[in-house]
């Protein structure tokens, strides 16, 4: 499992991406890394409760 620290203007967010899902995974790290995601606003977060 990868965890991720996603860094707002509220706080950061530590989220898991299970290896279950590796296409998923290694794209949002690749699109994190070029900084794809910087400025982007999230507006939906769908959890998983174990």
């Amino acid at each position: 499992m990868t965890k991720i620290k996603i860094s707002t203007t509220l706080g950061d967010i530590t989220v898991r991406l299970y290896d279950e899902t590796p296409l998923h995974r290694d794209n949002f790290m690749k699109l994190a890394k070029e900084g794809y995601y910087d400025g982007t606003l999230f507006h939906r977060v769908i959890l998983q409760v174990a």
